[in-house]
Order: structure tokens, then sequence, then C-alpha cells
């Protein structure tokens, strides 16, 4: 005898709408904009420790790893919720673009070190570190303004 085909419930979502959902959730939050916030203190912290600092220390590299890390989580979790939706928009396009520059910024940084860094890389390496944090503000006040935090 056989037995019948079980059917999946037309109720059901499959994993890649459970994870749109799960994403969008996210992104319309209001502690999406508090994580903004923090994204954009911790980013600060780094240029007045690039700035302080002769020689970026390992508060500095830590930073900017969690920035850094936060960033493509963020963007990613974007990507996931908007779909293709996403490039439709010039600022998930720039946040993408910004993401991509704060990566090779802390890679320069890194790898340049400290004790054969001239004096044009260390003006290039602020100029890279305060140009991202321009954007991220910029970026934050969009967001703000969109979900209706700065009428």
């Amino acid at each position: 005898m056989l037995s019948p085909k079980r059917s999946r419930s037309l109720y059901a979502l499959t994993p890649r709408e459970i994870a749109k959902g799960v994403a969008s959730r996210i992104v319309y939050s209001q502690y999406y904009i508090v994580l903004y916030l923090a994204f954009a203190a911790l980013s600060t912290t780094t240029v007045v420790l690039s700035l302080a600092d002769g020689c970026p220390g390992s508060l500095f590299y830590i930073l900017e790893f969690i920035v850094n890390a936060a960033m493509i989580v963020e963007v990613s979790i974007r990507f996931v919720a908007f779909g293709s939706q996403f490039w439709k928009s010039p600022f998930n396009v720039v946040d993408l673009g910004l993401t991509c520059l704060c990566v090779i910024t802390i890679l320069f940084i890194f790898f340049s070190g400290c004790s054969n860094i001239s004096k044009e890389e260390e003006l290039l390496d602020t100029f890279l570190l305060v140009a991202r944090n321009v954007l991220q503000f910029g970026r934050l006040a969009t967001v703000m303004r969109r979900s209706g935090q700065l009428d």
C-alpha cells in the first residue's frame, strides 16, 4: 500500500523568507538607530586614538575590528532584508562602498606599520578615517530622518 505523500502547508515559510523577516525586523527597529549611534561613537574614538597617538595601539585595532565587523554584519542584514531592492537605493550602495573603504583603511593602517610610516602615509590614514566618519555621520542622519527621529 502506498503511503500518501506529505505536502507542505501553504502557510509555511521557507528559510529564506524567515531570514528576510528577521532581517527586516532588525532594520526597522529602534535598536537599529542605537546600534548605528554606537558604531559612530566607536568610529570617532578610533579617529581620536589615531590622532592622539603617533602609533596606533592595540585598543585602536580592537575598536577598528569591532567597527568593521559590525558594519559588514549591518550591511549584510540589510542585503538580506531588502533582497533585490537593496541595489535600488543609493544609500545602500554608498554603505557598501563605505564598508569596503573601512576594510581598506584598516588593512592599510595595519600593514603599513609604525616604524616605516611616512608623513604622506600617515596623512592618508587620517584622511581615510575622517572621510569614513563623515560618511558614517551622514548615513546616521539619513537613517534617523527616515525613521522619524529627526523631525
